[in-house]
Formats: C-alpha cells, sequence, structure tokens
C-alpha cells in the first residue's frame, strides 16, 4: 500500500477516499482521471477487494473508509512515531552533553537527506515548541531535487507550531526564482544573504543543537555547475539534480549540542526575517 505514490487501482481508491466519501460513480471517473487504462470491472473488483479487506464499506452507492480501520491505522502511525521521533537514545543524540557532538558519513547525497531530515525531526520534537528552525544552505537545491520530501518536512515543521527560516548564501537566478515560492507565508520564510564562501557548508540551527552538514566537495562542484545553466525551474533541472542523489560520495553530518553556538547563530541569521513570538 503506498499512499503517498498511489499506481495500483486500490492504493488511488484509498488517496482519493482520504479525502472524504465518495459517490462510486464520481470515484470511478477520478480513477479514471489517474489511471487511464482503468477498466470499470477492474475498478469494482479493487474496490470488492477493499471491502473483504475492511478498509473501505459501500453504503447505497457511497464509499468510505471503513472507521475501524482507521482508527488501527492513526494507532500504527502514532506507534511509529512514538518509536522514531521521542526514543531519548536515538543515535544518542540526547545523551550529548553541553558541547559535545557526533559525526557520520554519509555515502550518497539521497541517503545524507533522509538522515539529515530524520535527525531534525527528531530533535524538533525534543525541543521548546515554537522554537524556529533556522538553516543556511549555498543553495536550496534539494527543493528541486526531492520536491516531495521537502514539502513534507516543511508541512512537518508547520505542524508542530514552527517557524523555518532559510538563508540562501548564493545569489543565482535559480535562487531568486525559488524565492518566489515562498513569498507572503511567514511559516517558511526563504532570504538571499552572503554569510558563508563555501559551497559545500550547510548548517541548521534547532534550540541549542546545531547540525553541520560536509556535502562532497565534487557533488557541491557539480550543483554550481548546474545552477549556473539554468535560471529557472525545468525539466531537464530536475533530472540533472535528481541524477547526483545516488551518486557515491563521501559527505558528513555532525550534530553538536553547543547553547552559545546556536545564540550566536540565531542572534545574527534572526534579522533577516519576521519572529512569530
Amino acid at each position: 500500500m503506498n499512499l503517498l505514490a498511489p499506481k495500483s487501482v486500490e492504493d488511488i481508491i484509498l488517496s482519493l477516499l482520504q479525502h472524504g466519501e465518495r459517490k462510486t460513480t464520481e470515484l470511478l471517473m477520478e480513477v479514471g482521471e489517474m489511471r487511464p487504462n482503468t477498466t470499470k470491472q477492474g475498478f469494482y473488483a479493487a474496490l470488492r477487494k477493499l471491502r473483504a479487506q475492511e478498509i473501505a464499506i459501500v453504503y447505497k452507492g457511497v464509499a468510505s473508509l471503513h472507521t475501524t480501520w482507521i482508527g488501527e491505522m492513526r494507532d500504527k502511525i502514532a506507534s511509529i512515531a512514538q518509536a522514531y521521533t521521542l526514543k531519548p537514545d536515538a543515535f544518542d543524540i540526547f545523551s550529548l552533553k553541553e558541547k559535545e557532538s557526533l559525526s557520520y558519513t554519509c555515502y550518497t547525497p539521497q541517503q545524507l537527506d533522509s538522515f539529515w531530515g530524520h535527525i531534525q525531526t527528531l530533535i524538533m520534537h525534543t525541543t521548546a515548541p515554537r522554537e524556529p528552525i533556522f538553516t543556511i544552505d549555498p543553495h536550496y537545491w534539494l527543493y528541486i531535487a526531492r520536491r516531495k520530501t521537502e514539502l513534507r518536512c516543511l508541512e512537518e515543521i508547520h505542524r508542530s507550531g514552527r517557524q523555518f527560516l532559510i538563508i540562501v548564501n548564493k545569489d543565482a537566478k535559480l535562487d531568486r526564482a525559488i524565492k518566489r515560492d515562498f513569498v507572503g507565508d511567514n511559516s517558511v520564510q526563504y532570504h538571499i544573504e552572503k554569510v558563508s564562501g563555501k559551497n559545500s557548508r550547510y548548517v541548521s540551527i534547532i534550540g541549542n543543537y546545531v547540525i553541520d552538514v560536509t556535502l562532497d566537495p565534487a557533488i557541491a562542484d557539480r550543483i554550481e555547475k548546474i545552477y549556473a545553466k539554468h535560471e529557472n525551474v525545468n525539466p531537464n533541472l530536475v533530472h540533472e539534480l535528481q541524477s547526483l542523489l545516488e551518486i557515491r560520495s563521501r559527505s558528513k553530518i555532525k550534530i553538536s549540542r553547543n547553547r552559545a553556538r546556536a545564540a550566536k547563530f540565531r542572534s545574527s541569521m534572526s534579522q533577516y526575517f519576521y519572529i512569530v513570538r
């Protein structure tokens, strides 16, 4: 079952029913729009399968998700969240004392981004609520290469009641083009400012934690070349950036607990943003 990227008829039906009950005739049309080769027979066979599994119910021509299944899924998700976001000894991050740090090596940019996002979520769920997340990136290229993943991450930050405040320290035309996506949204603010000369250095600050990321220099140089070629987001750009994700490389991620350093970053960066108190 894949509700984030549904492919089978069953998955598409479930993804549509997430938003509320549907007449089966309407549901058939919507499934057909998302999966044009779906036959009427195939649609109703998939619906019968979901009914047999007590995932969906149909009454008087209206389909909806089974409340028992919704409850089971809610409990499973809550259990996963408890294990992954509240586990006190996860990666030993929360055993760090003041000015202590842990370092890890990641061997592809995709592995780095996944691990980085996971660490950020762990810390976010154990720091003071409404504490903004500050980030410094040479380019916010992962927003292009892994857009769905980044949007889910931003939504998670928004649900936590926090702001995501990012400084991009380059000023390519593509950096300015992306900025338009974040105009008028105080929860996600994007500012371009020269604050570091290294194209491989990324920093995130959450509470008293500082996450330092050093992208493999060869990957960082390739990103610079790609950014120099493009002025706006387009399919070729997306393909070029996505092609970097699985390249074998060595990137470093360091998690530090350092109250003074985190406060210094916040102080220097806050001037560029409207911070909701």
